[in-house]
């Protein structure tokens, strides 16, 4: 794309609130134009959000990385959250639920050796196990 391409209008910013229809089916965000007045609403179905938002991080962090030249970790603090055992197909797999800051809910899967990588490394940072790793000393005959 160039960047001299008319894509459409540019917007600014954003008005914090949103609007979501009573059945929950439909989700009106309103732009800001670069005049920060300028009002762009759109409305859309709510279950595009689920497939917009893994595109729109994406786009940012290409975003970020061609203006940064790299991109940066972002940190959430967990508010709440569980582990559990779960079967995806045919694999059993470990289920990480948990709720952030901001009140967004999000999951993730790992397989067994992903489970157990996560568990000897808490394990070493909380301090519950010795690190195990060095010369292995040789028996000797008595």
């Amino acid at each position: 794309m160039s960047e001299t391409e008319n894509l459409g209008p540019v917007v600014a910013a954003f008005r914090n609130d949103f609007g979501v229809s009573p059945d929950g089916r439909m989700v009106r965000i309103v732009f800001l134009g670069t005049d920060k007045k300028t009002e762009i609403p759109i409305q859309f179905g709510a279950d595009l959000l689920d497939k917009l938002m893994p595109l729109l991080l994406n786009a940012y962090a290409e975003c970020e990385r061609r203006y940064k030249g790299k991109n940066e970790q972002k940190v959430y603090r967990i508010r709440e959250g569980s582990i559990k055992k779960a079967t995806s197909g045919t694999e059993d797999v470990v289920v990480f639920e948990f709720t952030i800051s901001t009140g967004q809910n999000f999951a993730f899967e790992v397989d067994k050796i992903g489970a157990k990588l996560i568990h000897t490394s808490l394990s070493k940072i909380l301090g519950m196990v010795e690190d195990q790793s060095g010369p292995i000393e040789t028996p000797t005959r008595q």
